[in-house]
């Protein structure tokens, strides 16, 4: 987004998360935080809980993305 220079390949949900905890270890160090996450965000907060619980204090997930992949979501009905 923005005029950040788009990446040379693209990254999958696993590699972003990767880089996400490598920045939290070389920001934060093992300090607790809280997290929102917001749409994708969400999923990948999730991700944060998942391998490093005891550092996520508080998490908040604003319409999270549950399932990544769109054919397993079970989603309502579109209104016009």
């Amino acid at each position: 987004m923005g005029n950040s220079p788009a990446p040379d390949k693209m990254i999958d949900a696993d590699e972003l998360l990767s880089i996400l905890l490598k920045l939290i270890e070389k920001i934060i160090g093992t300090e607790p935080f809280s997290v929102l996450g917001y749409s994708y965000g969400g999923y990948l907060a999730l991700g944060l809980v998942k391998f490093i619980p005891e550092q996520v204090e508080n998490l908040i997930l604003l319409a999270p993305v549950v399932k990544a992949n769109a054919k397993q979501r079970n989603l309502p009905e579109k209104i016009k």
